[in-house]
């Protein structure tokens, strides 16, 4: 299930040689993407080891990584390649590690510990046989001192859901930590919703991945330029989310209200998704839908929107339907990360 999941969302697969989970994982990788019309000689990768040091109990030779093959000497060859090579880990069992002192040098644990020190996401999936409960409440246990980079903890304890259905919440994990991308772009006006704005920044960004939800003070930083970062994510998001509260059409320094102005920068925003057809969700945050009246004409489809108010009082269901709608979007074909 772990290998057909990476396919499904458009990763690379890099995996050993072993029997076993190795094998399970490159043969469903290759063959979804086989089924999918791909190749698999760019995107997926076996780095195998002698019989005598792949940690194999049983001498088969597994799958046939064929022209993807890169022969390695030794284990610590194989884990600078693998962590070179790839931009995160899911540990699916593993044998229990050697340790020296503290530190673990050999096994499941040794592998999520060099991919944490280089400041890459690990996820070891607690209830797949081997020590991999081990190593899951281990990594939990010093979350304090080296969390797994790009996960918050409630994202990390996630990885232990039963999975019902598939891989569970894997995939979107996976996606939420590597995506170059934006999924959902946040619309807004700082002097008018900022805090809602924030906090729906934050509550998405747990859910799908902070590199999946895109808000400019969030994500525009130092040395970055403002206009290009702003249109690039307008152009990659799939789900635009329109904030008002009600100084949303108020005017600043002029009589003439900031939305009619052609260059105001929330209609520039809003225009584009429309323009480009992208699902467009209007939050109201203390404000009253707005009408055709008050929208210049490019803007006037958002009107025909149904929009959402939320409270404090209703924000974690109306969050929660936000979620769903975004996710009925982005549940399909993901991009390439």
């Amino acid at each position: 299930m772990v290998g057909r999941t990476v396919a499904e969302r458009g990763f690379g697969l890099v995996t050993g040689n072993a029997t076993g989970v190795d094998s399970a994982a490159a043969e469903a990788y290759c063959n979804h993407v086989a089924r999918a019309g791909g190749d698999t000689v760019d995107s997926y990768t076996q780095l195998a080891l002698p019989y005598a040091r792949r940690g194999s109990r049983w001498p088969l030779s597994g799958f046939d990584g064929g022209p993807s093959k890169v022969q390695l000497r030794s284990t610590n060859q194989w884990l600078d390649e693998a962590t070179a090579r790839c931009a995160a880990v899911v540990m699916v069992g593993g044998h229990a590690p050697r340790r020296r002192g503290r530190r673990a040098t050999s096994g499941a644990l040794a592998i999520v510990n060099r991919f944490i020190e280089q400041g890459k996401p690990a996820f070891p999936i607690p209830f797949s046989g081997g020590q991999s409960d081990d190593v899951f409440q281990e990594i939990l246990a010093r979350w304090a001192e080296t969390p797994v980079p790009g996960l918050s903890r409630t994202q990390f304890l996630r990885i232990a859901l039963p999975w019902t259905i598939g891989t569970g919440d894997l995939g979107d994990l996976l996606f939420g930590t590597l995506a170059d991308q934006p999924d959902v772009f946040i619309s807004y006006r700082r002097a008018d919703t900022a805090w809602v704005a924030g906090r729906l920044h934050r509550d998405l960004s747990e859910h799908f991945g902070a590199r999946c939800v895109f808000m400019d003070v969030e994500n525009i930083t130092a040395g970055d330029v403002w206009n290009h970062t702003i249109d690039h994510a307008l152009e990659s998001c799939r789900v635009g989310l329109v904030v008002i509260g009600s100084q949303w059409l108020d005017a600043e320094d002029t009589s003439k209200p900031r939305l009619l102005d052609e260059h105001d920068v929330v209609r520039r925003e809003i225009r584009t998704l429309l323009m480009a057809g992208k699902p467009v969700i209007v939050v109201l945050a203390g404000a009253a839908p707005p009408t055709a009246v008050d929208m210049p004409d490019d803007l006037r489809p958002l009107v025909e929107r149904q929009a959402v108010a939320i409270t404090n009082a209703t924000w974690h269901t109306i969050v929660g339907q936000i979620i769903a709608t975004i996710s009925s979007v982005t549940s399909g074909h993901r991009r390439n990360a």
